[in-house]
């Protein structure tokens, strides 16, 4: 029984993190997930995890669809029709700043100690109800900062990426405000964060009272 418990935790935690772990119970994932495999052509196909979340069903190859009309040529993203940037993270697990934009970050990090451990991270979409791995928006001119309960700032201000990303590895207070800023505009978030994993609650069906993803003001 503690066997299958870990193997049942690592499995959920891996899809989380948009992979699946390998256990001695075989691969665990979430019904939908969708995970990357070789085709003999050498390009690349798609499996989806099945409606059981107990492993992986065949690669989809060679124009090959299932579940939606995905093809070889997806990548393991979200098809970038359903992103309102029209285009999505494919590189699965692969290190990368642009990575898995709208998981939550810390989380998955945690997970592997070798990763950067940061302390506040997050994604900023144009689409309040975009799926994980669908890229947020061009950060360009968007910047991410942090406020005292006086409203001044607690550290320099944090650019965002060309996919939505943003990160921090400095030590933080036990709470704070959140503020973006773009082009003369700003967003404030009023109540004070406690969790830097901004993801966690600003998920697309939204969690424990925000209302979708963090947006551009």
């Amino acid at each position: 029984m503690k066997k299958l418990w870990l193997a049942m935790s690592l499995g959920l935690a891996a899809a989380q993190c948009g992979g699946v772990a390998r256990t001695n119970v075989g691969d665990l994932c979430l019904p939908g997930d969708r995970t990357e495999c070789d085709c003999a052509t050498r390009t690349k196909g798609v499996r989806i995890c099945t409606a059981a979340g107990v492993g992986y069903g065949p690669c989809l190859c060679g124009g090959a669809t299932g579940d939606g009309g995905i093809t070889d040529d997806d990548g393991g993203g979200p098809p970038v029709e359903s992103c309102t940037s029209k285009s999505a993270w494919t590189g699965g697990l692969s290190g990368s700043p642009d990575m898995t934009p709208g998981r939550p970050c810390i989380q998955c990090h945690t997970m592997a100690p070798r990763s950067p451990q940061y302390t506040v991270a997050g994604t900023i979409y144009p689409g309040r109800r975009d799926a994980d791995d669908c890229n947020g928006i061009d950060g360009l001119g968007v910047a991410v900062a942090f406020l005292r309960d006086d409203g001044s700032e607690i550290r320099s201000r944090v650019q965002v990426n060309g996919v939505g990303n943003f990160f921090l590895t400095a030590p933080m207070p036990a709470q704070y405000r959140v503020k973006v800023l773009a082009q003369g505009k700003e967003s404030i978030m009023l109540t004070p964060v406690t969790n830097g994993d901004c993801n966690l609650c600003h998920s697309a069906a939204g969690a424990l009272g925000a209302s979708g993803r963090l947006m551009k003001p």
